[in-house]
């Protein structure tokens, strides 16, 4: 639970748990409306792995399997290497 993890605390209006047909959603969501990645980049904004390092303990003590899913923005957009947004 957020309120049992001082590491979450900061994180509570960004973090929103949900009980689901498919177990335990966990919705992230930045309060500022600032991407969790630069355009064409795989690499997490610092702000981001901030929250995902809070979340890690708890996720790591349940014995259920973790499904991670996203969207990405509607920017078109072609790396260097051929990738697209779902390519990343």
């Amino acid at each position: 639970k957020v309120e049992e993890n001082p590491q979450l605390q900061k994180f509570k209006d960004q973090i929103l748990f949900e009980i689901t047909q498919d177990g335990l959603r966990i919705q992230i969501m930045d309060a500022e409306n600032r991407p969790m990645f630069d355009s064409g980049s795989a690499r997490l904004k610092p702000y981001f792995e901030d929250i995902l390092l809070a979340l890690a303990d708890t996720i790591k003590s349940v014995p259920n399997k973790v499904s991670i899913s996203g969207h990405t923005d509607a920017t078109p957009f072609v790396g260097s290497g051929g990738f697209c947004h779902l390519g990343l």
